[in-house]
């Protein structure tokens, strides 16, 4: 291990019909202990397998075609460096756990820096993870408004370590590939949201 720098790269063949790059790069971002392995672990099962296996694992899995390959990362030893790896990453899984406020607040700075070096139409999923654990720290009425009409990005709740929600997650992350015009269309009714509600809910 070396001072706050961790990266671990997987590769998840997918055989789905895809509109661009053969390789796509994910990078799963949180602090410690957020459990991001787990949920690297739970897509490279749901992703493996033939189109027809997927398919009963989730009718909701949107086509895609090609190779995913996930980075984990946890934290840079100075800010440059992420920079360069978000620079270098196509798409994102931010994870924080719904039982530390901490790691909330983690995402969504790197929800400001994400945006502002690959713009606001970056394949992003905010994913809150440990839904099973109690009490939770972060309130989820709270945490989805801040990332959905804040940020304007998606939101999915999980329980990495049982699976639940993955499959959703996974989806969510594919639909950017799929279909561009309905990630624009659902950018455009956030931006409106936006307007009308971004003072409630804050701290």
């Amino acid at each position: 291990m070396d001072n706050g720098s961790i990266l671990k790269r997987h590769s998840v063949a997918v055989s789905q019909c895809i509109r661009g790059p053969v390789c796509t790069t994910v990078m799963v971002m949180g602090l410690k202990n957020v459990g991001k392995s787990t949920v690297i672990q739970q897509l490279q099962k749901l992703s493996s397998g033939s189109f027809d296996d997927r398919r009963r694992k989730s009718e909701s899995f949107v086509d895609f075609k090609g190779q995913l390959q996930f980075s984990e990362a946890t934290q840079f030893p100075f800010k440059g460096l992420r920079k360069m790896a978000i620079k270098a990453s196509e798409s994102f899984i931010l994870v924080y756990s719904v039982d530390d406020e901490e790691s909330f607040d983690y995402v969504t700075k790197l929800l400001s820096e994400i945006i502002a070096i690959k713009g606001e139409n970056v394949p992003l999923v905010v994913v809150a993870n440990k839904i099973d654990k109690s009490p939770r720290d972060v309130h989820p009425i709270i945490a989805d408004c801040v990332v959905t009409i804040d940020f304007e990005c998606k939101h999915k709740e999980v329980c990495a370590a049982t699976g639940d929600g993955m499959k959703e997650a996974l989806s969510c992350l594919l639909s950017f590939f799929s279909d561009g015009s309905q990630v624009a269309d659902e950018s455009t009714h956030k931006s409106s949201l936006k307007k009308r509600f971004s003072f409630l809910f804050r701290k």
